[in-house]
């Protein structure tokens, strides 16, 4: 599969901190974008999230976000996509993986980041890359390896 976050975690942590600070900032919202890199001039995209629940589920209506989205993946530039989970784990959900999957594999060519919060914190966070052999989005990377590539503790504030 094309489109793999390029370099490991730590070689990243600007975006991180971009990502975290967008977590933060809707909470106890989910918050949602994508963030393309490291190896090309970084592109950071925060969406708007337009669910319905937004407490509870993301939903992106900005269809021009959404075919750049496509069409980066399409030519297999690596994406990273999060998501922040209030009062949640860093893992998929039911609902992640009917989103993010088909019977055929990935929705699209893409990593993914998720975050567990709190009420007022991001306590973890998880990559996760599709394994073709398992045929589902698996851990990657886990916190507090992701975090600490930050210079953040577990639970901190931006």
């Amino acid at each position: 599969m094309t489109g793999h976050w390029l370099g490991e975690p730590a070689q990243w942590p600007q975006h991180l901190s971009l990502v975290l600070q967008h977590a933060l900032d809707h909470l106890p919202r989910e918050a949602c974008g994508y963030v393309v890199g490291p190896s090309l001039p970084p592109l950071f995209v925060p969406l708007r999230n337009s669910a319905v629940a937004p407490e509870r589920s993301f939903a992106v209506a900005d269809v021009v976000a959404l075919r750049e989205l496509d069409r980066r993946c399409a030519a297999g530039e690596p994406v990273v996509f999060y998501h922040s989970h209030p009062q949640g784990a860093a893992s998929f959900s039911d609902q992640d993986r009917a989103r993010w999957t088909t019977d055929h594999g990935p929705t699209w060519r893409l990593d993914h980041l998720v975050m567990g919060c709190t009420a007022r914190a991001v306590t973890e966070m998880a990559l996760l890359r599709w394994a073709a052999d398992q045929r589902e989005y698996v851990v990657h990377a886990r916190l507090p390896s992701l975090l600490a590539s930050t210079g953040l503790a577990p639970g901190a504030h931006l």
